[in-house]
C-alpha cells in the first residue's frame, strides 16, 4: 500500500478540510453542518473574512524567461490538497481584433510574522504565527486594434469554494473601478471514489478532488464546463410530506446519552426517505423497514433539535412508533420512556431547503454575525439554495445514481456542497475604444496547496496557467513576486532568483502552466 492510500484509510477526511496544526499557524474553522452519524457522515470546516481589494502596482525590473520545468506529474505537483492555477481572464464574445497584455504578481506580504497572545490575568501565554497566502494581483491590458469600439463580455475565473468565498473571491477593476459583475458558478472539479481508492474503482464514498495541474487541464480543456456554469441553477419544487419531531421529554434516567428512534415503513419502490437532524439511521429497504434517532436529548449545553424525516414520492404505511433508549445505538434492552411532539405537513423540498439553510446560517454558534454578513455579501443566499438543490439532484437521493457517500439521506450532507472545489465566473462586459486600451485587475487571496505528510508538507505551492480556457489573444504575459522577506524560494518553474534579486520574468507563451513552491523563513 502507498503512503496515499495509507494516508486515506486512516483519516477518510476530504482533503480539502484538512488543516495544518503546527504551532506557527493557526486558523478559525466552524463546522458547515451538524453531527451526522453514517459512515458516510462529514464535518465542513469553513474559513471566511474580508475580501481583498485594492491594485498593487507590479514594477517589472527584469525579463528572465521563465523555465517551464517539471517536478513529480508534468509540469507540477500533486498535493493532498490542491489550490488550483490562477487562470486567465476569458471572453465570450467580442474579442475580434483585440489582444492582451498580462502582468501576475504573487505578494507575500501575508507571511509576515506576528505575535499572538491568550489568556487572561497572570496566566497570559503568546505565540509566533503568519498567514501563509499569497495576494496576487492579475493586471490586463486590452488593446483594440481596430477602428470600431469593441465591447467585450469577459469572465474571470477563479477556482474556489463557497467556503473561501468571502475570503477569496476576486475584486474586478476595470480602468480603476470596481466592475459590476454576475457570479456564476461551475460544477463540483473533483469526482468521488471507493473506501479503498483504486482497489474500489466503482465506488463512490470518499471525496475525490482534483490534486494536480493536469486534472484542470482535462476539466477546462474545451468549453464545456463553461458553458455548463452559465445555465441557471435548479428549484426542487417537487412535493414531499414532513414529519418534524421536537418537543422531547425524558423520563428520570440515569442515562447519559438518551436518544430517541422513529421507526415507520414505507413503499421503497416509489418512496425515498430523508432526513434532516438525525443522528443515526437503520433501513431494510426490501422490506421499507426505516428508522431516524435523534440523540443528546439530556444535553446540558443546548436543548436538542428538532429532527425532520421527509419523503418524496410516498407517505408513511400505517403508523410509526416511538422508542426512547439509554444511549444512541438504540440497542434492544436499554429503553427508556421519552416523549415527543410529531408534526406532519406537506411541503416543497425546494421550500424545505430553503427553511434549513436558513436555520443553518442564522445559528450564531457556527456563524458569529460578521462572518455570516461577509459570506453573505460574496455569495447571494438564492445561490445557496440553488447549489443545494443543485448538489441533490446530481449526488443526492434526488439523483438517478446517488453517491454511496449521501445514500443514507441526510439532508446535512446539501451543505457539503459549499466546501467542493468549484471554478466561479465573474462575468462583466468592457467597451475598448477604437485604437485605444483597458486596464483590467482582479486581486484575489490565494491559500498555498499542501502536503501533511512527506517532503512538502512545510512549503506552500501557488502556480500559473497562461492560457487554459481563455479565448483572448495575448500579446505577452509575465510574472513577478513581491515582498519576499520572509519567504525562501523552494523550487519554481518561473525562473524566480529572489536570493540574487530576479524577482520579475517574461514568460514563455509555448509554457502553459508555471509552477512554484515557497517555504516560511526560519
Amino acid at each position: 500500500m502507498n503512503t496515499r492510500a495509507l494516508y486515506d484509510g486512516i483519516t477518510d477526511i476530504p482533503d480539502e478540510m484538512i488543516e495544518e496544526a503546527g504551532a506557527h499557524r493557526f486558523r478559525k474553522s466552524r463546522p458547515w453542518i451538524k453531527f451526522a452519524a453514517a459512515a458516510a457522515a462529514v464535518a465542513v470546516a469553513v474559513g471566511v473574512g474580508g475580501v481583498v481589494s485594492g491594485r498593487i502596482q507590479t514594477p517589472f525590473s527584469g525579463a528572465g524567461a521563465g523555465g517551464g520545468g517539471t517536478a513529480g506529474p508534468e509540469n507540477g505537483y500533486s498535493y493532498m490538497s490542491y489550490v488550483g492555477p490562477v487562470l486567465p481572464l476569458t471572453a465570450v464574445s467580442g474579442a475580434e481584433g483585440v489582444t492582451a497584455e498580462r502582468s501576475v504578481d504573487f505578494d507575500f506580504s501575508p507571511y509576515k510574522t506576528r505575535t499572538e497572545t491568550y489568556g487572561e490575568g497572570e496566566d497570559i501565554h503568546s505565540y509566533e504565527t503568519w498567514d501563509s497566502a499569497a495576494i496576487v494581483t492579475d493586471a490586463y491590458t486590452l488593446r483594440n486594434e481596430t477602428d470600431e469600439d469593441k465591447t467585450l463580455s469577459l469572465l474571470y475565473p477563479a477556482i474556489l469554494s463557497f467556503r473561501d468565498a468571502a475570503d477569496c473571491l476576486p475584486t474586478v477593476t476595470v480602468d480603476g473601478r470596481e466592475a459590476e459583475t454576475a457570479l456564476h458558478i461551475g460544477a463540483y472539479t473533483g469526482g468521488y471514489r471507493g473506501v479503498s481508492g483504486a482497489d474500489d474503482p466503482d465506488g463512490s464514498a470518499n471525496l475525490d478532488p482534483i490534486r494536480s495541474w493536469e486534472g484542470y487541464r482535462a476539466l477546462l480543456s474545451d468549453d464545456g464546463y463553461r458553458r455548463s456554469a452559465m445555465e441557471p441553477l435548479p428549484e426542487l419544487t417537487v412535493p414531499v410530506t414532513v414529519y418534524r419531531v421536537d418537543g422531547y421529554e425524558v423520563a428520570p434516567t440515569d442515562a447519559v446519552n438518551p436518544s430517541l428512534k422513529m421507526s415507520f415503513r414505507v413503499d421503497p419502490e416509489t418512496t425515498r426517505v430523508m432526513s434532516w437532524g438525525a443522528n443515526a439511521l437503520s433501513n431494510d429497504a426490501a422490506t421499507g423497514q426505516y428508522s431516524r434517532l435523534v440523540g443528546g436529548l439530556d444535553n446540558l449545553y443546548r436543548q436538542p433539535e428538532p429532527m425532520y424525516v421527509i419523503l418524496y414520492g410516498g407517505d408513511i404505511i400505517g403508523d410509526y412508533s416511538l422508542q426512547g433508549y439509554k444511549n444512541a445505538g438504540g440497542d434492544p434492552g436499554t429503553e427508556i420512556d421519552v416523549t415527543a411532539t410529531v408534526t406532519r405537513y406537506e411541503t416543497t423540498l425546494d421550500e424545505l431547503l430553503r427553511q434549513l439553510v436558513d436555520e443553518q446560517m442564522s445559528d450564531e454558534r457556527i456563524y458569529p454575525e460578521g462572518e455570516r454578513d461577509a459570506l453573505m455579501f460574496a455569495v447571494p443566499r438564492e445561490t445557496l439554495y440553488g447549489l443545494a438543490a443543485q448538489f441533490l439532484l446530481e449526488y443526492g437521493l434526488m439523483s438517478d445514481a446517488p453517491k454511496d457517500r449521501y445514500a443514507f439521506g441526510h439532508l446535512e450532507h446539501v451543505f457539503e456542497a459549499f466546501s467542493l472545489q468549484r471554478v466561479l465566473y465573474l462575468a462583466f462586459d468592457v467597451t475598448v475604444p477604437a485604437g485605444g486600451s483597458t486596464d483590467i485587475t482582479a486581486v484575489m487571496r490565494r491559500d498555498g496547496s499542501r502536503d501533511y505528510i512527506g517532503p512538502k508538507m512545510y512549503s506552500e505551492g501557488y502556480d500559473l496557467a497562461t492560457r487554459l480556457g481563455s479565448m483572448l489573444l495575448f500579446a505577452e504575459q509575465r510574472a513577478s513576486v513581491s515582498h519576499t522577506e520572509e519567504i525562501e524560494m523552494v523550487e519554481n518553474s518561473f525562473g524566480f532568483d529572489i536570493d540574487s534579486g530576479l524577482t520579475a520574468v517574461t514568460l514563455d507563451p509555448a509554457v502553459e502552466h508555471y509552477w512554484m513552491q515557497v517555504a516560511k523563513k526560519g
